[in-house]
Order: C-alpha cells, then sequence, then structure tokens
C-alpha cells in the first residue's frame, strides 16, 4: 500500500504550484550542451560546500526563477525481473540572487513508496564563502552521500555495502547547516557545519545485492523520534584539491542512536576523488561506534571505484571492490566484487543517460553470491 504523509502531500502541493509556473518564468536563453565541459555534464566536477543541490547542478547556468528536474532508475534484474526502482521529481526556485530552495520528492519501488528526500533553503550571506542551509537535507557525511548517490552519478549499479548498512542511501538530517568555500591558491577548500536532529540506529543485515530491501534492513532512520527531538546531533565536512584534479575529505558526526542521551553514535569518513576527462577513481572509508551501558560496537566499511571511458566517451568499464566489517550476522560482514560496462549512447546531447551492464560477486561468511544486473539511469 503507498503511504503518503503530511510531507509528501506538501511536497506533491510544492511540485503542483511549480508546473503551472515554470512556462511564464523559464528563461529566454538555453543552455548550449557543447560549451559546458564534459566533466560537469557528467557530475565530476562537484560544486562541494556549494548552494543548492542535484537541481541546481541539472540546471546549469540557466538563470529561470523555477526549474522542474529529476532522475529515473529501470532494471532488470538476473534478466528475469523489471524493476522502476525510483523516479525522483526535483523542483527548485531561485528568489533572488542570494536565496535558493530545492525539493526532492523520491518515489520508490514501482510508485509503492513515495517520500520528501529533501527540501532546503539555502541563504547566501558572504557570497560563496558562508551560506547558511535550514531544513531537511542530505548530510555532508562523505562525498558519495552528498554529490554521488543518485545512479545517473554514481559509476555502479549498487551503492557501495557500506552506504546501505552504515549508512543508508541518500542519509538526510533534519536540522540547520553552515557551508561554503573558501580561497586557497588556486582551488577552494570547501566546508559543511551542521546541528540536527538524532538518527535512531538500526543497523542490521544489509540486503543481498539485487534483492529489495525490507524496512527493518536499513541503517539509520532518517528521522528522529519524538523522544529525542530536544537532543541534537552535530556533524560536518571538510574537503580540500591536493592537485587539479583530486579532492580529498574529513567528516564526523557526533550524535545518539537511542532516546537515551547516554547512547553515543560517533560516525568518522575519509573520501578521496581523482578524475580527468576519461579516468575517474572514487574512493571512501567509514568507521562508526555505538556506545550503550558500557559496551561499544563499530563497525567498518569502505570502497574504491575505477571507470575509464572510451570510443568518444560512449563507453565505460568501471569495477568496484567494497566491504563492511563488524556485524553480528555473518551475511553483513561482505566482500564485493563489481565489474562491468556503463553505456553512454549520446554523450553529448544526453550525457546524463547510461546504461550499465553489471555483475556482482558477493563474498560472506554466511553465503558466496552474484548477480546479475542491467539499469537505465537518467538524469533530466
Amino acid at each position: 500500500m503507498m503511504r503518503i504523509n503530511l510531507q509528501n502531500l506538501i511536497a506533491a502541493t510544492l511540485l503542483l504550484t511549480a508546473t503551472g509556473t515554470v512556462s511564464a518564468q523559464e528563461s529566454e536563453e538555453e543552455i548550449n550542451i557543447e560549451d559546458v565541459s564534459l566533466e560537469a555534464l557528467l557530475g565530476l566536477e562537484l560544486d562541494a560546500g556549494g548552494m543548492g543541490s542535484f537541481g541546481r547542478v541539472l540546471q546549469g547556468d540557466d538563470d529561470a526563477r523555477v526549474f522542474i528536474h529529476g532522475f529515473s532508475v529501470n532494471e532488470l534484474r538476473d534478466f528475469r525481473e523489471f524493476e522502476t526502482e525510483f523516479f525522483n521529481l526535483i523542483v527548485g526556485g531561485r528568489i533572488s540572487d542570494d536565496v535558493l530552495t530545492e525539493v526532492q520528492v523520491e518515489g520508490a519501488e514501482n510508485g509503492k513508496e513515495i517520500s520528501l528526500k529533501y527540501a532546503q533553503v539555502d541563504v547566501q550571506l558572504l557570497e560563496d564563502k558562508v551560506i547558511a542551509r535550514f531544513g531537511k537535507f542530505l548530510a555532508p557525511v562523505g562525498s558519495f552521500n552528498e554529490y554521488l548517490y543518485p545512479e545517473y552519478l554514481n559509476k555502479m549499479v549498487f551503492p557501495p555495502l557500506s552506504h546501505l548498512t552504515i549508512l543508508p542511501r541518500g542519509f538526510t538530517r533534519e536540522g540547520a547547516q553552515v557551508r561554503g568555500q573558501v580561497p586557497m591558491g588556486e582551488h577552494p577548500l570547501n566546508y559543511a557545519v551542521y546541528i540536527a536532529n538524532n538518527a535512531v540506529d538500526a543497523m542490521e543485515a544489509a540486503p543481498e545485492p539485487g534483492e529489495e530491501e525490507e524496512e527493518e534492513l536499513s541503517s539509520f532512520i532518517s528521522t528522529a523520534t519524538e523522544e529525542g527531538r530536544h537532543r541534537k546531533a552535530v556533524g560536518g565536512r571538510i574537503g580540500m584539491h591536493m592537485f587539479k584534479n583530486m579532492e580529498v575529505g574529513v567528516s564526523g558526526y557526533l550524535g545518539s542512536f537511542q532516546e537515551q542521551a547516554k547512547s553515543p553514535l560517533t560516525i568518522i569518513d575519509v573520501d578521496a576523488s581523482w578524475h580527468d576527462e576519461h579516468l575517474t577513481l572514487r574512493s571512501e572509508f567509514i568507521y562508526a561506534r555505538k556506545s550503550h551501558d558500557g559496551e561499544s560496537e563499530d563497525r567498518t566499511g569502505a570502497f574504491f571505484q575505477a571507470a575509464y571511458r572510451i570510443g568518444d566517451n560512449k563507453i565505460e568499464p568501471a569495477a568496484q571492490v567494497d566491504f563492511t566489517r563488524g556485524f553480528e550476522e555473518d551475511a553483513s560482514n561482505r566482500t564485493t566484487f563489481t565489474g562491468g560496462l556503463n553505456l553512454y549512447p549520446y554523450p553529448q546531447e544526453a550525457p546524463l543517460l547510461v546504461v550499465k551492464i553489471h555483475e556482482a560477486y558477493s563474498l560472506s561468511d554466511a553465503e558466496d553470491e552474484s548477480t546479475t544486473q542491467v539499469q537505465v539511469g537518467l538524469g533530466f
């Protein structure tokens, strides 16, 4: 049964309102796709610490007051079952040069679940150096969660294991944030710090690649309980370009994973990425510790991705190795090897249309499994 709450109704109202006004406020100039760099089109030039989220990036340099974008994900699992995994709509509004709003509504599992992914307001206080963000936002824990989790940007069919167990896919928080970019030589340092409602822990076994994730398998519940709203979590990320095409970042999160005040949850994340016009390398390491009644449980996860564009940027072999450790369940202490091809049939006209054909082989103490997946991702 479809589950819709008040947030969903508000989001739907925003969508209808934007649909009725976008034609009247549309910019007279269109983006010339050939004038935009390939790295920017493919989401490789991350605007870390900047205004807006995926909607603003998809909008590009268009000055329209209101914009509608989104992305879709369709899959064929083991050549047996078709599924519309996600169809997300992103609505944004540029209130002024210094104020930008953005809302993402997510439809998952063939429309069975509809949720408000994020709804945020950005206010530029001191150019790009100081930006205030309010509302429900993607938590700046590593680079994958905030900038790369949509399937049209992820080089793999599945999120890394660490982003299904230690973090959920698209980990969001409700609160307030200060972010920005500080000039330091040729490339700016970017930062984000925030205070938010606590996340309630539900760290359980991860789903097998290709299997539907059940509710009890989510790693963190993304909304705080009523009892825990008076206690807050704090966190942030700082990133820096070490070389022209390389960025490294360090993130931290400190909160509580249960209603009791003395149940601390700590997350530390280190990420790194490098790219040029053909080669993309991404890696991230996550460490999480939860403590309660004098006992602690540590969990770790990491991934390494490599992809290389060939054939006029239409073909991209891609591979990933990732693992998770520290779970009591044997099936969750897992190492997965994934490889395959990403096909971009229209690298200039539709650079965010990608067809992925991947094979994943998973090793665990419980059972070894392999999964073949065909996925069509589109950012629009």
